[in-house]
Order: structure tokens, then sequence, then C-alpha cells
């Protein structure tokens, strides 16, 4: 029962994210920036850090699935999120090691991810000549909004996620 509603949770995020920027507000679409929603690698972070598996490597394969999923949906190239995404989630498990399990340690390794698996992504992406992009056009309009938007993602479900699993953690 407890793997069955994280993989529909999982689910759930992964159809959100294609709708989410359809819920920003008019005006922030009409910048040139470009905001990437990670919800599904966010959300594997918090479980990484709030619900013990016997087998932790359980949410790299996790991220690794959706991360094919993601390629499947939305991308062309297919193995690029998978790559990005179990990459990301186990370089999370080794940092929640030596970090505390609290809001401050859950966004930094946030960050961390969302950033490697951005670089992964764009790397590439380049590497494959689908795109060329200067790095600092990168950095401004493509990496720094994706960070702040998954934050503020995270800040927002962070309280009710971290309930919810504790909870099933317990059962």
């Amino acid at each position: 029962m407890r793997k069955t509603s994280l993989i529909i949770a999982l689910f759930s995020l992964l159809v959100l994210e294609g709708v989410a920027l359809e819920l920003l507000p008019g005006n922030l679409l009409n910048l040139s920036i470009i905001i990437i929603p990670h919800w599904i690698l966010v959300f594997l972070i918090m479980l990484s850090f709030f619900y013990e598996e016997k087998n932790p490597q359980d949410f790299i394969i996790y991220a690794i699935i959706f991360g094919l999923l993601v390629d499947i949906v939305y991308t062309n190239t297919l193995g690029v999120y998978m790559f990005a995404y179990g990459l990301a989630l186990y370089t999370a498990t080794l940092l929640k090691r030596i970090l505390q399990e609290n809001v401050v340690m859950t966004i930094f390794t946030t960050i961390i991810a969302i950033v490697l698996a951005e670089a992964v992504i764009s790397g590439i992406y380049t590497v494959l000549g689908i795109t060329s992009v200067y790095w600092m056009d990168n950095l401004t309009l493509r990496l720094i909004p994706t960070i702040i938007a998954n934050i503020v993602f995270l800040l927002v479900i962070y309280p009710i996620v971290k309930i919810i699993l504790i909870r099933l953690k317990n059962l």
C-alpha cells in the first residue's frame, strides 16, 4: 500500500509537471526566462530524507524510471532525464548521509541536485547538438529561474509531505 501511494504521487507529479507553466501568471510567461519544473526530483529528494526504505536504492530506481517517463512524455531524446535524475538523486542520497534532516538541508540538497541535473541535461543536449546556449545565458535565463521555481514548490509542499511521509513510515 505504501509503495502504491508513492507511485501514484509520482505519476500525479509527472502529469502536473506538464501543466505547471500554464498555472503561472501570463506576465511571467512573456519573459525570456525558461522555468523547468523538476517536481519528481524534488519529491524523490523528500522521500529519501523522510521516508526510510529498507533498500535506499529503490528511490534511485524510481528516479531512473520516472526520468525515463519524463523523456518519453516531454522530450524527443530518450535517456537524458533518466540519467540526470538518477545521478542527481544518487548525489542527494550521499549528501543525506552527512546532513541533518531539516528544511534548510533539504533545500540545500535540492539546489545541488537541480544544478547537477540541469548541468547533465544541458551538457548532453550540447554534445548531441540539440542545443547550443552560451553558459552565462543558460545560467541566467534557465538555471536560476528553475532553481527558484522548484524551491518555491518545495517550500509549498514541504510541511504537508513531511507529515504524510513520517506517518507512512510509522505504519
